[in-house]
C-alpha cells in the first residue's frame, strides 16, 4: 500500500512541476512501476482474502474496491459476485448495489441477479427505479413470472397495496387460464389488506369461471376469499383443498395457507402432499418435511433428488442441507451435475454444510474447475 501512495505521490509532482524540465528516465523505470502496480494489486487480493478468512468484513471489501480501481479489467463476474457477498456482509447496502450493477455487465441474462438488484434499489429508497428495472422483457416465460413476481413483491413490501392489487389484474389479463387464477387471487389479499373488501370480493370472483360461482354460495366464496388471506379459522377449509380438490392450483393454494399463520399443518398433510401430481404442491411439501422432520424423514425425499423437475430437484437438495448428517453426503455427491451451474451451487453447498468441509474459493468455477471439484469431494469422501 505504502509503496502505491509513493508511486502516486512520485507521479503527482511530476505533473505539478510540468513546467520544469525533467530528467530523463532510465529505460525500464517505467516498465518496473507498472509492473509494481500489478503487484501489489494482487496483494489488495490476498488482504481480501486474508480479512474474510478472519471475518474481518469491512476490511475485505476495502481491499476488493481498490483492486477494483487498480484493476478493473481483471474484475469479472465472480470478483463482483465477492463483493457483492462481501458488501451484504456489512450490510453497505450502496456498495452491494454497485458491485451487482458491474455483476449484470458480465451476466446480462441473469434474472436473479436483475431481482436483487431490483431490492437493493428499493432499500435505497429508490422503488421506482427498481419496478422499472423489472419491466425488463425476456424470452423464458418462468423468467417472466419471476420478474413480475418481484414486482408484486416490492410494491406490497413498500405499502403499495392498491397498486399491486391492480398490477395483479393486469397480469391475469394478460395470463393462461391457471396462471390468472393465481394472480386473482393474490389481487383479493391485497385489496382486502387495503380495506377495499368490494374489490377483494370482485378479484376473487374473478378467478372462477360462471359455471363455477353458480355451484358457489356466497358464503362459501367468502371463505375461499379468507383461507386464501391466512384466516386461522379456515384451516380445516384448506386441508379439505388439499386433500380433495381436483385442480392443482387450488390444492397448492390449500397447502400455501397451511404454512402460514399460528396454524402450522401437521407433518403427515404435508408427507401426504409428497404424493400430489401437482409439482407446485410437491415442492412446498418438500420444503415444510424439511422445517418440521427429521433426518428420518429424508428416506420419504431422497428419490426427488434425480427428479426431473428442477425446481423439486432443488427443495430436496436443500432439505438435506437442513436435515442430512455427513453419511448422506455419499448420496448427495453421487448425483452432482457439473453442467448446471445453478444446481451445482446447490449440490456444493449442501456438501459443505454435512460434512464442515469445503472445496474450492471460486464462487462460480467454470467447467472443468467444477469437474475437479467434483474429483475432489468424491476423494475426500472416499469414494
Amino acid at each position: 500500500m505504502g509503496q502505491i501512495r509513493l508511486i502516486a505521490f512520485f507521479v503527482c509532482s511530476l505533473a505539478a512541476c510540468s513546467q520544469t524540465p525533467l530528467p530523463q528516465l532510465p529505460l525500464g523505470v517505467a516498465q518496473d512501476l507498472q509492473n509494481t502496480m500489478v503487484i501489489d494489486s494482487g496483494q489488495f487480493l490476498e488482504s481480501a482474502r486474508l480479512a474474510e478468512a478472519r471475518l474481518d468484513y469491512p476490511t475485505c471489501l476495502e481491499q476488493l474496491k481498490l483492486f477494483a480501481a487498480v484493476s478493473p479489467k481483471m474484475c469479472d463476474a465472480s470478483f463482483w459476485q465477492w463483493q457483492a457477498r462481501i458488501a451484504d456482509q456489512v450490510r453497505d447496502t450502496q456498495s452491494a448495489l454497485d458491485a451487482r450493477l458491474k455483476w449484470l455487465e458480465c451476466s446480462p441474462d441473469d434474472v436473479w441477479l436483475l431481482i436483487d438488484i431490483a431490492d437493493g434499489l428499493s432499500r435505497l429508497d429508490r422503488l421506482e427505479e427498481a419496478i422499472e428495472m423489472l419491466k425488463t422483457a425476456v424470452d423464458d416465460p418462468q423468467n417472466q413470472k419471476d420478474l413480475d413476481a418481484a414486482r408484486i413483491y416490492l410494491l406490497e413490501h413498500n405499502g403499495m397495496l392498491k397498486r399491486a392489487a391492480e398490477l395483479c389484474i393486469e397480469l391475469a389479463a394478460q395470463s393462461e387460464l391457471t396462471q390468472a387464477k393465481l394472480y386473482y387471487q393474490k389481487a383479493s389479499i391485497l385489496y382486502e389488506e387495503s380495506g377495499d373488501l368490494a374489490a377483494a370480493t370482485e378479484a376473487i370472483s374473478m378467478a372462477f369461471s360462471d359455471e363455477q360461482l353458480t355451484q358457489i354460495s356466497a358464503d362459501e366464496l367468502v371463505r375461499l376469499r379468507s383461507f386464501e388471506l391466512g384466516e386461522p379459522q379456515n384451516v380445516a377449509d384448506a386441508r379439505k383443498l388439499l386433500y380433495l380438490h381436483s385442480e392443482g392450483e387450488l390444492r397448492l393454494i390449500g397447502i400455501r395457507y397451511l404454512v402460514r399463520g399460528h396454524y402450522q399443518g401437521d407433518l403427515q398433510d404435508y408427507i401426504y402432499a409428497l404424493n400430489d401430481s401437482s409439482m407446485g404442491v410437491v415442492e412446498v411439501a418438500i420444503s415444510q418435511v424439511a422445517i418440521n422432520g427429521n433426518s428420518e424423514s429424508l428416506l420419504l425425499i431422497e428419490n426427488f433428488l434425480n427428479h426431473s423437475d428442477r425446481k423439486i430437484k432443488l427443495a430436496a437438495i436443500r432439505a438435506y442441507e437442513s436435515l442430512g448428517t455427513e453419511e448422506d453426503a455419499q448420496l448427495i455427491v453421487a448425483g452432482i451435475d457439473v453442467d448446471d451451474r445453478e444446481m451445482f451451487r446447490a449440490w456444493r453447498l449442501c456438501l459443505e454444510k454435512l460434512t464442515n468441509h469445503s472445496i474450492g474459493v471460486d464462487l462460480d468455477p467454470d467447467l472443468d474447475a467444477r469437474k475437479s471439484i467434483v474429483q475432489l469431494w468424491q476423494q475426500y469422501l472416499g469414494n
